[in-house]
């Protein structure tokens, strides 16, 4: 009953189709229904048939009937768009994955920042920046020394090659 009620509600469907009340379709549309054909499915049934070079008539004389003659032209355990809700499950599926992927990367890239911001300001860092710090001093200290003895022995030199004044 819930497939001839859409069927007959459906904007998609042919206007023939709501000739007839959903309690009427009811007795056709059960075998499709209990293949689980949708109203997507019999839609697609109409397309195909015209894109079969055959017509959909726009006013059948009996649209009970008609309908009828075209689910007896198919396989009714073979839906029309059983392959496009796989398809669209498939990609539903393939979705839900890169959102997971993206999430899990969008956690590891918080973990790795806080886990960058704690050792920032950590003692281990204050320590290192301790020790690079005198060490720069060191050097500056150890490279004034030897600019000093430079220029001690520059005025040694300096002072021999001129004489005393």
């Amino acid at each position: 009953m819930l497939l001839a009620t859409r069927w007959c509600q459906d904007p998609d469907s042919p206007p023939w189709a709501s000739y007839k009340t959903p309690t009427t379709w009811a007795a056709l549309l059960a075998l499709p229904a209990a293949h689980s054909w949708t109203v997507r499915d019999l839609h697609r049934l109409l397309a195909e048939h015209t894109a079969s070079g055959r017509r959909v008539l726009t006013h059948p004389r009996n649209p009970i009937a008609y309908l009828s003659w075209l689910l007896n032209q198919v396989d009714l355990t073979n839906r029309p768009c059983a392959m496009d809700d796989v398809y669209a499950a498939y990609e539903a599926e393939l979705a839900a994955q890169h959102r997971a992927a993206a999430s899990a990367q969008r956690a590891a890239a918080v973990a790795a920042r806080d886990a960058g911001r704690a050792a920032l300001h950590g003692d281990a860092h204050h320590q290192v920046r301790d020790i690079l710090t005198q060490r720069a001093r060191t050097a500056a200290a150890d490279k004034a020394d030897q600019i000093r003895a430079e220029n001690a022995v520059h005025a040694v030199f300096t002072t021999r090659r001129r004489g005393p004044r």
